[in-house]
């Protein structure tokens, strides 16, 4: 019998879109500024908008038009990381 296997909490994106949502001041921002943001943090060109499609894909944010994002307010906060080393067996 195949054991279940544990879901991932994707920490990396939630991370990543805590500091969009830090930038953005809890309002609705401009594609083009989520894509500087992420040039200014040396996430390759390439993988841009893969990570914006799977963030999307996770409900952290909504890309409303090829112009603007609508973003949810996260639920990921630095202070309270306990909980993804205990889904993560890391202690």
């Amino acid at each position: 019998m195949k054991k279940k296997e544990d879901k991932i909490p994707y920490v990396f994106y939630l991370y990543l879109h805590s500091k969009i949502f830090e930038k953005s001041k809890g309002e609705d921002m401009k594609l083009n500024e989520v894509i500087s943001y992420m040039f200014q943090w040396s996430i390759p060109k390439q993988l841009r908008y893969l990570i914006l499609k799977e963030m999307e894909k996770l409900n952290l944010l909504k890309i409303t038009n090829k112009y603007n994002v609508e973003l949810n307010k996260p639920t990921f906060s630095e202070e309270d990381i306990g909980k993804y080393y205990i889904k993560l067996n890391i202690y």
